[in-house]
């Protein structure tokens, strides 16, 4: 008998894992999209987690925990809207903890922010934070979303209303910047504390 292996390779270079992620079922409430690309970020993330050393290199060092806790973190989402907590709420406090700030996980953060998933994941968040904005006022719910997170992380909020509005965020420490649509992952290389929500 003769054997052929072969390695399929994602976005970033990451290697692609045969492993099926089953996640939890609390993830049926949320929005399809994001449940499609937040499951795709997942096994972004696990793939990397799980490759060899030699194949990690150059890429975010994201963990198995880390994976593990973005799993628990989206099914903690799910599982609020189940409770009657409005969507608008539930991915606010995931949107910032995506961004790695709370727990300082910033390797993660990274690898949402290289990769089209990541950006997918964002967009689907984002989907949700536009409804809310064009049944209310910009102002009203940059307010609404502050306050629900406040207690979550320190971050920092900006908002821009407009069509063909953008934002640039730029570190004057490091002079890295961060701007452009929330779909296009790289679009300059970012600070880590950008976020394309």
């Amino acid at each position: 008998p003769s054997f052929d292996f072969h390695v399929g390779v994602g976005e970033a270079g990451i290697p692609l894992s045969p492993t099926e992620i089953v996640l939890p079922h609390e993830v049926e409430a949320l929005p399809p999209t994001l449940r499609r690309q937040g499951l795709g970020l997942i096994g972004l993330g696990f793939s990397l987690a799980t490759a060899p050393a030699n194949l990690r290199a150059g890429r975010p060092e994201v963990s198995r925990e880390e994976v593990d806790q973005r799993v628990f973190e989206l099914s903690q989402a799910g599982r609020y809207i189940t409770l009657g907590e409005e969507p608008f709420d539930a991915l606010a406090e995931l949107a910032v903890e995506w961004t790695g700030a709370p727990d300082e996980q910033w390797e993660w953060d990274e690898l949402r922010r290289i990769t089209r998933r990541g950006a997918l994941v964002g967009d689907a968040m984002g989907q949700v934070f536009r409804a809310e904005a064009a049944s209310s006022d910009a102002t009203a719910v940059f307010e609404r979303f502050a306050g629900t997170t406040a207690g979550t992380a320190k971050v920092a909020l900006v908002a821009s209303e407009g069509a063909g509005s953008y934002l640039e965020v730029a570190s004057r420490t490091s002079g890295k910047a961060h701007y452009g649509p929330g779909t296009a992952p790289r679009v300059r290389f970012q600070p880590s504390f950008a976020a394309n929500y």
